[in-house]
C-alpha cells in the first residue's frame, strides 16, 4: 500500500482540520486507537491508558527522543532517496554509479584514502629515517 495515500495524508488532513492543541490530540486519539487495537490481539501486558492530550504528547516525546538516542544509521555507504529528482537524474546517467552526485562521492573518498596513505608514509619515512640516525651514531662511537 502507498504509506503516503493510506497514513500520512489522512493524519495531515486530521491535523489541518483541528485546532491549534491539534498535535496533542492526535497523539491522543492514536493512543487510544492503539490501545483498542492491542487489546484485541493482547491477553495479558497492557499498559495503562493515556487519560489527556498533554499526557499523550508527553509520551510520544519521550518515545521519539529515546528512539534518537538509540537509533543508528541504516547503511553508512548510501545516501538515501527520497526525492524523484534524484532518481530521474541517476536514470538519466544510466544508474545510480555514473550520476554525478556519487562519481563525486566516490572520488572524494579516493581522495580522502589517498591524503591517509600519503601522511601514513610520510610518518614511516620519518621513523625510518630517525631509526637511522640512532643506528649511525651508536656505530660512529
Amino acid at each position: 500500500a502507498n504509506r503516503y495515500e493510506t497514513r500520512l495524508k489522512p493524519t495531515v488532513k486530521w491535523l489541518t482540520n483541528r485546532h491549534p492543541d491539534a498535535l496533542s490530540a492526535f497523539f491522543l486519539h492514536a493512543a487510544r486507537w492503539d490501545r483498542e487495537q492491542a487489546a484485541k490481539t493482547e491477553t495479558t501486558s497492557l499498559e495503562a491508558p493515556i487519560q489527556s492530550a498533554a499526557e499523550a504528547e508527553a509520551f510520544v516525546r519521550e518515545t521519539c527522543g529515546e528512539l534518537l538516542k538509540r537509533g543508528k544509521r541504516f547503511c553508512n555507504k548510501e545516501l538515501e532517496i527520497t526525492h524523484k529528482q534524484l532518481i530521474r537524474e541517476q536514470r538519466q546517467f544510466g544508474g545510480k554509479k555514473f550520476a554525478p552526485l556519487v562519481v563525486d562521492a566516490i572520488a572524494e573518498d579516493k581522495a580522502r584514502a589517498v591524503a591517509i596513505l600519503q601522511e601514513r608514509r610520510l610518518k614511516r619515512e620519518e621513523r625510518e629515517r630517525e631509526m637511522r640516525v640512532l643506528y649511525e651514531s651508536s656505530t660512529m662511537v
